[in-house]
Order: C-alpha cells, then structure tokens, then sequence
C-alpha cells in the first residue's frame, strides 16, 4: 500500500519504522514519521509479522494520511528478527539516504532535513549519519539527551579495532551505495549498529551530527531480567554469542 510522491521522482531519503509488537507506541512512531518537515520523503512502514494489532493501527494511519510525503505500507509474511528484517528493509528503500526508528521511538519533525542537511554538508560522501538522541523512558517522560560518539574520531578498521564507537542504531542514517556495496547483513546479527559503522569507516566515513532528533524509548518489547526465568537466560545468553559471532 502506498501514495505517491508528487512526479514519483525518486526521494532523497527514506525513512523506515521497523515494528514488532508494539501496538501501544506505533501511533506516535507513524505520526511522527509521516509529520517530517522539510522536502518530501518516503515513509516504509513495516511490519515483523506482529501477533497484535500493530499493522492494523499502522494501515489506519496510513488511509488517513494526505499529505506530501510517498508513504509505503508492508509487512513480512513471518517473523524474521531485526537483523533479516533490516534487510528487506534496506532492499526496498528507494531513498540515497536510509533512516531507520524502531515502532516505539519517536523522530522529531526536522529528522529528516536535519540529516539531509548533514549529508549535503559532507559532498553527500559519508555513507553513515548518526545523531544524539533524547533518552524517553517506557512511558514517554523525556530524561534527558544521550551523546553519542563523534565517529569523526573514527577514520579505519584500525580505529574501530582498538575501541567500538559508543553508537546507537536508533540515531542513523546509511547511505544506499553502502548497502549496496556490502550486501546484506550476516543471519543473526543483533547490532546492526555497529555492523553499519564499521562498514562505513571501511569506505567514506561515518559521521555524527550534534543534535538529538529521536526521542529512544527504554526497554522496548523484551521482558526484564528480573522477569527471566533460568531457561529464558540461557536462551538470550545463546542468542547474544551467536548476535556477536555473526557481527564479527
């Protein structure tokens, strides 16, 4: 499902909202995605094949919507996991520039110009983008702006060796040659953060804008650990270990 972009030329930036079960934030998530000031984009909205009514509430919002941004509408036919899910994402992007958010965060109006600006800034070379985003706790109260890195700092495979930057995934944006560079992402691989990076410090570089334009919600989906059962542990300790040997 999508509306068009005015012309249908291709957009200079996409901005994607992955979600998965979460029916209680992808309302404002959609929202603010579809509200980005400055030139039109296009909005993918996508759905890991929720057990809820994520998708239901996403479909409504996007028959509503009338405004200038080429909105598309899909969902995976089963669940596939973050990193399989970034994937298809990346795949069907149409915009130079990809910004990911997850269903329970929240972008600012001016994400989307805000980068662009960035990478204009850049001779549009750097193939990754991260900002500072603001610190939302599970129920929406804004705690405060977490920095990020300044992967300026950050030039090599070398640099990357000897310390990982401090990134947050829910802050960025990679270019479309990146992808198409590297290809997909290895099956299992849990932070595609970093994966994206290290990418980027292998060819044009990465850089940080000093600027918070997400609010990152705490705690997402996931049960706590006080919540965990000793089967539970086990299982997400095996899943960290096969995350990190996919990374690598």
């Amino acid at each position: 499902m999508s509306s068009p972009l005015h012309g249908e030329a291709r957009p200079r930036l996409t901005l994607a909202v992955l979600s998965y079960r979460q029916s209680a934030y992808i309302e404002d998530a959609v929202h603010s995605a579809l509200e980005q000031t400055g030139e039109p984009i296009e909005v993918l909205l996508s759905d890991d094949c929720s057990p809820d009514d994520t998708y239901a509430r996403m479909q409504a919002l996007v028959e509503a919507y009338r405004g200038p941004h080429r909105v598309v509408l899909r969902r995976n036919e089963r669940n596939l996991g973050i990193g399989a899910h970034v994937d298809e994402v990346m795949k069907l992007a149409r915009g130079e520039l990809l910004v990911l958010m997850g269903g329970d965060d929240v972008s600012l109006p001016e994400r989307a110009s805000a980068t662009l600006e960035a990478y204009d800034a850049t001779g549009q070379r750097a193939d990754l983008l991260a900002c500072d985003v603001i610190d939302m706790s599970a129920d929406g109260i804004d705690l405060g702006v977490i920095e990020v890195d300044d992967l300026s700092q950050w030039r090599s495979l070398n640099d990357w060796i000897r310390r990982r930057p401090y990134v947050i995934g829910a802050g960025h944006a990679v270019s479309r040659r990146l992808v198409e560079r590297f290809g997909r992402l290895q099956p299992g691989v849990i932070e595609e953060d970093q994966v994206n990076t290290l990418r980027a410090l292998c060819s044009n570089g990465a850089v940080t804008i000093r600027q918070a334009l997400v609010r990152y919600r705490r705690g997402g989906v996931s049960a706590g650990s006080s919540e965990l059962t000793l089967q539970d542990f086990l299982h997400q300790a095996r899943r960290c270990n096969r995350g990190l040997l996919a990374l690598l």
